[in-house]
């Protein structure tokens, strides 16, 4: 049995809107939370990846200033 949808408040349409305005797209089974401060799931990055992507942007930066 599949699991049937429920209604949503106010608040969650408007964190529909809000993130679908700056380009989110949100999949089937995605929860919808009522502040806009929570951003949506997918857009968080792990801790080693923010680490490596700031560590080669300054390698970048600084190899271009020699």
């Amino acid at each position: 049995m599949q699991p049937q949808a429920t209604k949503c408040s106010q608040k969650q349409l408007a964190y529909l809107a809000y993130w679908q305005n700056r380009g989110y797209t949100f999949g089937r089974n995605d929860v919808i939370p009522e502040s806009t401060l929570i951003p949506p799931s997918q857009w968080y990055m792990s801790k080693w990846y923010d680490f490596a992507v700031s560590a080669a942007a300054l390698v970048i930066v600084f190899s271009s200033i020699k």
